[in-house]
């Protein structure tokens, strides 16, 4: 007896199944993974590892709040020389409250004292700026009022000014930082003596 051909394969044999629902997954893959026809679930088997390691190797807390840091330093600070950021991060309600080194709301930003950078003269920059701690404290006091529970989070190492006048006063008491040039030794005397914790970290 003559047997009857085989009607043509519909792939569905040969295409995977999710692991969630057991659906079929798309026959072309998305820059991500499979995914789910049924469910949408995405599937990064045969995604690129670059894409597929991002699940695995998300920023810490600490990262991303010290990521924020950098990002306000290079996209607000008009400093020409040295950007500086820093976050003030309330843990329990994950806020954020950034700041960076710049003049005061309605100082005119003029080139001739940005590029002024000797101590000594009437148009010196110094004399002007306001730093990226006191701007992001000054911030969070507004927010929050009570910091004690606060984490800073610094670009660069505080100068022994922040460290009295703003960061000791707000009630801050751990401070991360990432540039350690200039690491001030008043700074350090300060925060040894009033229990601020500093933490360097490493940049990625």
């Amino acid at each position: 007896m003559q047997e009857s051909p085989k009607k043509p394969d519909s792939g569905e044999n040969t295409k995977r199944r999710c692991k969630l629902c057991q659906g079929f997954m798309f026959g072309v893959p998305t820059i991500l993974g499979e995914q789910c026809i049924n469910c949408h679930a995405i599937d990064d088997m045969y995604a690129p590892y670059a894409l597929r390691n991002r699940y695995t190797s998300k920023l810490t807390h600490s990262e991303t709040c010290m990521l924020v840091a950098h990002t306000v330093a290079n996209a607000r600070s008009k400093d020409p020389n040295t950007q500086v950021g820093a976050v003030v991060h309330h843990p329990k309600s994950g806020g954020m409250f950034p700041g960076y080194n710049g003049f005061p709301p309605g100082f005119p930003d003029l080139k001739i004292i940005w590029d002024d950078r000797a101590p000594a003269s009437p148009n010196s920059k110094y004399l002007f700026v306001v730093h990226a701690e006191t701007n992001a404290i000054r911030k969070a006091m507004a927010g929050l009022g009570d910091l004690s529970e606060c984490e800073l989070y610094c670009t660069h190492f505080p100068c022994h000014a922040c460290m009295k006048d703003s960061i000791i006063m707000s009630g801050i008491r751990k401070v991360f930082y990432a540039n350690t040039y200039p690491q001030n030794e008043i700074s350090v005397r300060l925060a040894r003596e009033c229990k601020v914790e500093l933490i360097h970290m490493e940049n990625k």
